[in-house]
């Protein structure tokens, strides 16, 4: 009898081992991710969006700060796009473990933790195909939703049984409308 299809996702999540290759692309990731962040959070170029969001959620508590990362990391639209997930991973997947501030100090731990998440990014963008994209919903927010979860699981090394709850609570709330696109949201 095979193990239901979360279990799997999880013990994968868990157990995968990226080789040095994908943890060497990993930190190129970073540098992009923070090379199109920058210019937004430290107010190089002017945002009337990133003053909204510090009024509406300042920026204690990780969630906020996810939102936060996420926002100055894609303001610009030139970061990262894979293919395969028809979206962005680094701004969701990067974004959720930085706002982790704090939980751990290992740079490979959190290397790691980020090429698993794009590679979950990926694989469910296969999966899901371009009908996802198609019907209306947006990649980088449904599928990276469910991404970043397997990251911070990864990242806070969860134990099996609580990396397929959270996974299960990610996919249950994630949503992203294409109609969405060219508005404050």
């Amino acid at each position: 009898m095979s193990l239901p299809i979360t279990a799997q996702f999880a013990h994968l999540i868990l157990n995968s081992q990226p080789d040095e290759n994908a943890l060497s692309a990993a930190r190129r990731g970073v540098k992009d991710y923070f090379a199109c962040a920058l210019p937004i959070a430290r107010g190089a170029l002017s945002d009337a969006g990133l003053a909204a969001i510090g009024k509406t959620f300042p920026p204690n508590g990780s969630e906020n700060r996810a939102l936060r990362y996420g926002y100055v990391s894609h303001a610009l639209d030139f970061d990262d796009y894979h293919p395969a997930l028809r979206g962005h991973p680094s701004t969701v997947v990067l974004s959720a473990l930085l706002a982790l501030n704090g939980e751990s100090d290992n740079v490979t731990e959190l290397l790691t933790a980020y090429v698993i998440g794009v590679e979950a990014a990926g694989r469910l963008g296969l999966a899901a195909g371009t009908q996802h994209y198609v019907l209306g919903f947006h990649s980088t927010a449904t599928l990276g939703a469910v991404a970043a979860c397997a990251a911070v699981a990864r990242y806070l090394q969860l134990d099996q049984r609580q990396t397929q709850i959270a996974l299960g609570l990610a996919a249950t709330q994630a949503a992203g409308l294409r109609s969405q696109f060219g508005s404050a949201a």
